[in-house]
C-alpha cells in the first residue's frame, strides 16, 4: 500500500517522518499559509512565510530543538487552532465573588416574603368587619385566600374576632410597614405595623392610626403563605 506523503505550499513532497515531527511540519505549513491569506490566527513572527522553508527543513533534517522551544512553538499552534475554530471567547456571565448560592436562594425567599406580606396589607381595606358575617366570611375568602394557609383561612371564618380588616369606615388600614424581618429554620418572623389613614392623611400625609402585627409566614406546597397572626393594641393621636 502507498504511504501518505504530505506536500508543502511549492508542492515537494514531505519525507516520511514519525508522527509527531510530522504533524509539526504540517502544522507550521497550515499556520503559514494562514498568514499569507490573512486569516484571523495569533499574529507571531516567527511565521512569516521568509523563514518557513528553513524550519521546515530543519524539522524534516532532524535538527534538534531545546524542549522549551518546542513546548513554545506547540503552543502556538494550539493557540492558533483554538482561534480559528472557535473565534474570538465571549464575556461569561457575571458572577458576584463570595457570594454563595444558600445566600442567593435566601435573599430571593426573603423578597417573596416581603412581597407577600406588602399585598395582604393592601387587601385589608377590603374587608369590612362591620358588614353581615356571611358577607365577612366571602371576603375573607376572595381577599385573604391567596396569601394565607387554608388552616388560617378556616379559622378566621369561624371566629372573626383576631381577622385584621376594616373595622370603622375612617380611619380604615392603608398598608403594613415592614419593620423586622427573621428566618427561623424554614419559616419568617415579620413584625410590623397597620398603618391607617383618612381623607386627611391622604391630603397631607402621616398617619392617623398604627396597630402592630406579627406574621408568621411558611412555605405550603411550593408557595409562601401567612400561617400565623397576631394583632396589638391600638396606637391613636400621632
Amino acid at each position: 500500500m502507498a504511504r501518505f506523503q504530505p506536500r508543502s505550499p511549492t508542492g515537494s513532497a514531505i519525507p516520511s517522518l514519525p508522527l509527531s515531527r510530522r504533524e509539526y511540519a504540517r502544522a507550521l505549513l497550515d499556520v503559514a499559509s494562514c498568514v499569507g491569506e490573512r486569516r484571523p490566527v495569533v499574529a507571531v513572527s516567527s511565521f512569516a512565510e521568509g523563514n518557513l522553508k528553513d524550519r521546515v527543513k530543519n524539522v524534516l533534517t532532524g535538527r534538534k530543538y531545546s524542549y522549551i522551544a518546542s513546548f513554545a512553538a506547540g503552543a502556538v499552534v494550539i493557540i492558533a487552532g483554538t482561534v480559528l475554530l472557535t473565534g474570538a471567547p465571549t464575556k461569561s456571565e457575571d458572577i458576584s465573588p463570595g457570594v454563595s448560592i444558600t445566600e442567593t436562594q435566601d435573599e430571593g425567599a426573603e423578597a417573596e416574603v416581603i412581597s407577600l406580606v406588602e399585598n395582604f396589607g393592601k387587601k385589608l381595606q377590603t374587608v369590612s368587619l362591620t358588614a353581615p358575617r356571611d358577607y365577612v366570611n366571602k371576603s375573607i375568602q376572595e381577599n385573604y385566600g391567596d396569601l394565607v394557609s387554608p388552616e388560617l383561612l378556616s379559622a378566621w371564618q369561624k371566629d372573626l374576632q383576631d381577622v385584621p380588616g376594616r373595622v370603622v369606615s375612617s380611619p380604615w388600614p392603608d398598608r403594613i410597614e415592614i419593620l423586622s424581618i427573621q428566618k427561623s429554620s424554614s419559616e419568617y418572623d415579620v413584625k410590623g405595623e397597620i398603618l391607617e389613614i383618612t381623607s386627611v392623611e391622604i391630603q397631607n400625609g402621616g398617619v392617623a392610626a398604627k396597630r402592630p402585627i406579627d406574621l408568621r409566614v411558611r412555605k405550603v406546597e411550593n408557595r409562601w403563605l401567612i400561617t400565623e397572626v397576631k394583632l396589638g393594641a391600638y396606637e391613636v393621636g400621632l
